[in-house]
């Protein structure tokens, strides 16, 4: 039984779309729909109602209905048991692990669960610095609200490993909260999927431990084969050792899970246009656009896979031009460095230059990412070679050297200033 990550579904929420076509798009055959309903007087305990319906996609009939109502605070029992109906609905039998699973409760407070999706809320916007920071603050609060939630306590490891991945905070501290944060959701329920998945990009995204990061990965995916997080992590790790058909595999798998998600498409295409097949990875690329219309970083992976494709700098600026259109942030410094990339394949270095200008000559990054850091001067250094002006080029050049000097002998661990 495969089913759809809550990410992707809850996409769905208040749509007007009928059943057949969100089947297709989620390829699935049932969907589990229904109605909920508070109540309360104020003196006691709040109650929910709820009345699920499951729904065969081909033909619209319900094969199950049941009604529920309960106290918030049995919520989780109530959840339980829809789902084991739903699965003797499907003809499935549930094995011990899965029983178990079903029957285990996050925590017993509803406001620690509250702050959780919460966090779970700005997890699912991307990677952006201000998300992560607000999803780091969401399940800190659940913790503080129960100490002993050990799915708070792996959603925020991973966040803390992501914020050191993603250069935002590449301290020894914010490793350091990585992994005890992991350690902790281990202790508190050694049967948590998410607890292994967080010891797995701690592994990754902390030490580039590629071994013991699939080893955690594996081992979360014997409590939850579905996970789509893992198998991306698992995509993740296999690209990072070259292992490129095993990774557009894992990747794959991920998307199967979780269709909606924007990230997982977007990493399977980014892989595929590192193979070379530009035109399936246009296609992923494509439709993980047309969910996300205004995202930096699909655009990216666009323009990239048509420059590799085509080798025409007009189609890559061609994709550039539609991306303002759409209101992605082509000003951003990320983008700068594959706009500046297009117009010298381009070789118009006139048009770099204007390019430059125009986001701001001076000191400063021109490019700066997990990948690479750029300084402004060197962008303009290169194009004022190619322009044929040696002069000019050696004065950017020395600018450059000069202000990566003061870099590196500030962070001599940042490798992205030696290279640059």
């Amino acid at each position: 039984l495969g089913v759809i990550a809550r990410s992707s579904a809850r996409q769905y929420k208040n749509t007007t779309k009928p059943l057949k076509q969100i089947g297709e798009e989620l390829g699935v055959q049932y969907v589990l729909m229904g109605t909920i309903r508070w109540s309360g007087d104020g003196a006691g305990e709040q109650r929910v109602h709820v009345n699920p319906e499951l729904v065969n996609v081909s033909n619209a009939i319900q094969v199950w209905s049941q009604p529920f109502e309960v106290k918030v605070s049995e919520a989780y029992t109530m959840q339980s048991e829809i789902a084991t109906e739903v699965a003797r609905a499907l003809d499935v039998s549930l094995l011990q692990p899965e029983r178990q699973e079903l029957g285990a409760k996050p925590t017993e407070n509803a406001q620690a669960y509250d702050y959780y999706l919460k966090g779970l809320q700005y997890d699912e916007r991307g990677f952006v610095r201000t998300d992560l920071e607000s999803a780091i603050q969401m399940y800190q609060q659940a913790i503080a609200a129960d100490p002993r939630f050990a799915a708070a306590y792996a959603k925020v490891s991973i966040d803390h490993a992501s914020m050191y991945w993603f250069f935002y905070d590449r301290s020894d501290e914010r490793i350091r909260a990585a992994g005890e944060a992991a350690d902790k959701a281990l202790a508190l329920d050694p049967a948590l999927a998410d607890a292994y998945a967080a010891k797995g990009w701690y592994y990754y995204h902390g030490k580039l431990d590629y071994d013991n990061a699939l080893a955690q990965f594996d081992i979360a995916l014997k409590y939850q084969p579905n996970n789509s997080n893992v198998h991306d992590g698992i995509g993740s790790v296999r690209r990072r050792q070259g292992k490129m058909l095993e990774a557009i595999s894992s990747f794959k798998i991920a998307v199967a899970a979780d269709p909606r998600s924007v990230d997982v498409q977007r990493q399977l295409g980014e892989t595929l246009t590192l193979v070379r097949d530009y035109q399936e990875a246009d296609a992923i690329l494509t439709r993980a656009l047309s969910l996300a219309p205004d995202n930096l970083f699909i655009t990216v992976n666009l323009v990239e896979n048509t420059l590799g494709w085509t080798g025409d700098a007009e189609k890559a600026r061609a994709v550039i031009n539609n991306a303002a259109a759409r209101h992605v942030p082509i000003q951003d410094p990320d983008f700068l460095a594959m706009r500046y990339r297009v117009e010298m394949c381009g070789r118009n270095y006139a048009g770099v230059m204007r390019l430059l200008h125009e986001t701001g000559a001076g000191k400063g990054a021109g490019s700066d990412n997990q990948f690479s850091y750029s300084p402004h001067a060197l962008f303009e250094a290169t194009a004022e070679r190619l322009l044929g002006d040696p002069a000019k080029a050696r004065a950017l050049y020395e600018e450059a050297r000069a202000e990566l000097e003061t870099l590196v002998a500030s962070k001599p661990g940042d490798e992205r200033y030696h290279s640059a």
